[in-house]
């Protein structure tokens, strides 16, 4: 019987099921659909009713019987309930500008001392700060709300918990010092848990087991990197780059990285990348067109222009295109004019902040490759233009990368895999893995 792997992105959502073949990982999706977030009355909101829809009718469609479900999805957003268990209140995006200048007004060394989480304006602490209504008599992450929704049963999974930045980092636990800061009771909070925890079982298909996998999707990434040892570098490549080593410690002297949880007694110690997001939002502009593949094509020519992939203004501009063209005028550079050029300046600008964010983790850590997983590891110039300058070779896949860490921890909950090496070894036999020598692909 299959396991069904829910992965849920800022930009598309998707069910797989998996099941084992001897040491061989078979996965099929059976349904997948369109996300992202939407505007009205002034604010950036994720229609959660119609995500949960969306999981339903995927589970509808799966023509065999299957024994586990597990449900993870971007950070640090979150539902809140009444005590009947209904929403409050619409689910408010990340992308929302109403915590705009809300990191200033709090000691950001007192927070990382406490959190080991890096600033960023969309931390669940600034949005709950930011949120008028305080009346609430449950908080939940987005994966642990689903998994509500889908079992009846409340919990919240430790790697998607430590987004919030109201993990104390010493502890496991939630703050409360942290949590009165943000005007909530400290009641509503539910009890964490680790990856790998069965809440109960499916309302709509009893026989089917609510397994909370790695909840953030970064997370069920990390543990799908089909690496020898631990000691590795990794990039979750997609609407975000998250850029790390997996550690069985936190490292606390440089701010800039974050260290969210990770599985079984890991840290992911990472930095948030602005990702593929910018070439998401040009290509929306553009109505669609040219797809993915066909505007990596068209960037093979050198163009010269770079920005600064992470400053706050690509976060969520209403003109992206103008964006980049602002900011290459403002550090005077030419601005890219073409859609090749448009295209160009986003890959080398990536990878010049991947360049930045490598040398960075080779002061602390002593890692042995660097991964590129999930979608945008199929993007082969970005690849390249990743090995030529971190000076390494790069192993990029597998692409479906969350989606089979997150069927790895169900069947590790299940018996049906020992531990994560073996997972990992699982996933390094199932998929294609292709290897980029330091700019030239293998």
């Amino acid at each position: 019987m299959a396991s069904i792997a829910v992965d849920i992105g800022a930009s598309s959502g998707r069910l797989i099921a998996g099941w084992l073949e001897g040491n061989i990982l078979r996965t099929k999706e059976i349904h997948r659909f369109p996300n992202g977030a939407e505007y009205k009355n002034g604010h950036f909101y994720w229609d959660i009713n119609r995500i949960y829809n969306e999981i339903m009718i995927g589970l509808s469609k799966a023509d065999f019987p299957f024994k586990s479900v597990g449900v993870d999805t971007w950070g640090v957003d979150y539902a809140l309930l009444n005590e009947k268990g209904e929403l409050v209140s619409d689910v408010f995006s990340y992308r929302d500008h109403r915590t705009d200048g809300l990191p200033e007004t709090i000691d950001q060394s007192f927070l990382y001392k406490k959190t080991g989480i890096q600033t960023a304006q969309y931390n669940t602490i600034y949005q709950l700060i930011a949120h008028k209504n305080k009346n609430a008599a449950r908080f939940l992450t987005i994966p642990d709300y689903l998994h509500y929704k889908l079992s009846g049963k409340m919990a919240c999974e430790y790697t998607i918990a430590t987004t919030t930045q109201l993990i104390n980092i010493s502890t496991g636990n939630w703050d409360d010092e942290l949590i009165e800061m943000t005007g909530f009771k400290r009641g509503i909070f539910p009890e964490i848990v680790q990856a790998g925890t069965k809440i109960g079982y499916m309302k709509e298909y009893p026989e089917a087991a609510v397994i909370l996998p790695a909840s953030h999707d970064t997370a069920s990434a990390v543990a799908s990197v089909p690496a020898a040892t631990g000691d590795f570098a990794y990039i979750s490549s997609g609407t975000w780059s998250l850029m790390g080593a997996q550690m069985n410690a936190p490292y606390m002297q440089n701010p800039s990285f974050t260290n969210e949880g990770g599985v079984f007694g890991t840290y992911r110690v990472l930095k948030n990348i602005m990702g593929l997001w910018v070439l998401q939002e040009v290509r929306r502009l553009l109505g669609g067109k040219p797809s993915f593949e066909e505007l990596a094509a068209m960037a093979e020519a050198p163009f010269g222009s770079t920005v600064d992939v992470n400053n706050l203004r690509f976060l969520n501009p209403s003109d992206m295109i103008g964006e980049i063209r602002l900011a290459c005028r403002e550090s005077f550079q030419k601005p890219p004019e073409t859609t090749a050029e448009i295209a160009r300046c986003i890959f080398d600008s990536l990878a010049l902040s991947y360049q930045k964010t490598y040398g960075e983790i080779l002061s602390f850590a002593d890692v042995k490759g660097l991964y590129i997983v999930g979608g945008g590891s199929q993007n082969m110039l970005l690849n390249r233009l990743t090995a030529e300058k971190c000076k390494t070779d790069i192993f990029a896949g597998p692409v479906e990368a969350t989606a089979a860490g997150n069927l790895v921890i169900q069947m590790i909950s299940l018996g049906e895999i020992k531990n994560i090496n073996e997972g990992r070894s699982i996933i390094a036999e199932s998929f294609k893995v292709k290897k980029i020598k330091k700019g030239v692909e293998k």
